[in-house]
């Protein structure tokens, strides 16, 4: 039996009661197998020449060698596999792929950089395990016709990312995709005004600070310079984006070859890889970012709007559609203190933009750009609430992760029981293509994103519980805040620039 491969961010360890060995191309690994569950680990399997020396800030070079005997493979590294066998008789291959992140794996900002085609790399790094997958996956009994790729904020922009990757080309690497608070175009981080400009400063930053500025090549400096110093200098300078967090991030950019337009652009041009999708954002996605002050006044919230880069008019709109009224703010269920200093007075009033800005938008425009031209793609909002959990976080970002991998840790029933409808779902989309063959009764159909109705708006399926027995997922029309998202879609590019 073929198994469907899910490529995604996260892939579980276990200890080793026997071993495991397999073929590949090059050699053959041995990994180890645990019982419970029944699966086989091979950790660490390398799919390119280690990034180090010469090849520092270069594009992944595939792996140019060949070995006798068996080579071990039990630390997690570069790559890892795992067989999985739910219970809902979807069995799944899990590859779970590193990649050069930071400045390693996107640095930009310089003539030199543009000229030799130096950009995105941690993408290309991506590109070149799944190309590794396509040519080895048989080998653990996978099916490379039944790749989905997947991931979670910054996955699920990576994601996105490789569905518009080379104008949309479909290389046959993969057949579906799975976005989850995070694709091609949600505006991340949303104090970069200017990406463009945000970069070079950081390139700047970076050399002057190695002493690399004004070299003949500051690319080859950098290239040199002791992993150390190098490191040092991305740890201990800072941006204003995450104040305390180093140097970047360092984003994704135009670099003419992989991504040859933005994210935006690549939707309304139709450039864009239309396998089927499955992508949801939580309800209360910006909660947890945090990455501003508390905002206590009208002009705090227009300064937090502004450094996105939208214009004095445009925020003015913005104001309007996002009142301070706490009843209209996020999350909808958290009741502030009168004078809350901790969160800041119109603490609600940013959550709302800040997660329609973020991910709502996004996510909106995606599936809706899918439907319109004839893809089949499942739109999902997530509005879970642990129990014990703070009233102020909601149904936050990366609420779901441990639900969807059956892993959570806990006595409650529904929780339990949403974990086990969400693990099952995602399974089913990856070996069927459709959410829907999960094997439990008592819910509802997660109906195709369609826009052809009268009014153009399409359908979520909400993952709806707080633990109690009162709640229950369903299937909602997808137009809260409608008028906020179709405002913010219009100034992705002009203003927003993405």
């Amino acid at each position: 039996m073929k198994l469907s491969s899910i490529v995604g961010t996260l892939c579980a360890a276990g200890c080793a009661f026997a071993t495991a060995t397999v073929s590949v191309k090059n050699g053959t690994y041995q990994g180890f197998s645990v019982s419970s569950p029944k699966q086989d680990h091979f950790l660490g399997i390398p799919y390119a020449q280690a990034p180090v020396g010469s090849l520092r800030f270069r594009g992944p070079h595939s792996l140019n060698s060949t070995w006798k005997g068996a080579k071990k493979v039990v630390k997690f590294g570069n790559a890892c596999m795992q067989y999985t066998s739910v219970k809902a008789g979807k069995p799944i291959l899990v590859v779970s792929i590193n990649y050069r992140l930071s400045a390693f794996g996107f640095l930009w900002g310089s003539n030199e950089l543009k000229a030799i085609g130096s950009a995105n790399n941690g993408l290309r790094d991506q590109r070149l395990a799944l190309h590794w997958i396509q040519e080895n996956i048989a080998a653990f009994g996978g099916d490379p016709a039944k790749v989905t790729i997947f991931g979670q904020s910054g996955g699920g922009l990576s994601v996105g990312k490789q569905l518009i990757a080379y104008d949309g080309r479909d290389d046959n690497l993969f057949r579906a995709a799975i976005m989850q608070s995070g694709s091609m175009n949600e505006k991340w981080p949303y104090n970069v005004a200017d990406p463009v400009t945000y970069m070079e400063d950081l390139y700047q930053n970076l050399t002057v600070t190695t002493g690399c500025a004004n070299k003949r090549s500051e690319l080859e400096c950098l290239r040199n310079l002791p992993l150390e110093q190098l490191s040092e200098a991305l740890n201990i300078t800072n941006t204003a984006v995450f104040s305390g967090t180093g140097l970047g991030p360092w984003l994704t950019v135009v670099d003419g070859d992989f991504l040859t337009n933005g994210p935006t652009e690549s939707l309304l041009k139709g450039h864009f890889n239309m396998v089927p999708v499955m992508h949801t954002t939580t309800t209360d996605e910006a909660s947890v970012f945090g990455f501003t002050d508390p905002v206590n006044t009208d002009s705090e919230f227009r300064a937090f709007v502004a450094a996105g880069g939208p214009d004095s008019e445009t925020i003015d709109i913005i104001e309007t559609l996002y009142p301070d009224v706490n009843a209209l703010g996020l999350p909808a269920g958290y009741e502030p203190p009168n004078n809350d200093t901790t969160f800041g007075l119109q603490y609600k009033r940013v959550n709302a933009y800040h997660t329609d800005v973020v991910e709502t938008a996004s996510r909106r425009m995606t599936v809706d750009t899918w439907a319109a031209t004839g893809g089949t793609a499942y739109s999902g909002r997530i509005n879970i609430l642990i129990p014990g959990s703070s009233a102020a976080l909601g149904s936050h970002h990366a609420v779901e992760l441990d639900l969807v991998f059956n892993t959570i840790d806990s006595d409650n029933k529904e929780i339990k029981k949403m974990s086990k409808l969400m693990s099952r779902m995602w399974a089913s989309f990856v070996a069927d293509l459709d959410p829907n063959n999960h094997g439990l009764t008592g819910y509802p159909s997660w109906p195709t994103r369609n826009v052809s109705n009268v009014d153009g708006v399409g359908s979520n399926f909400v993952f709806d519980t707080d633990g109690s027995s009162k709640t229950e997922s369903h299937v909602e029309q997808d137009d809260f805040r409608l008028a906020q998202t179709l405002c913010i879609q219009k100034i992705f590019q002009s203003q927003l620039h993405y």
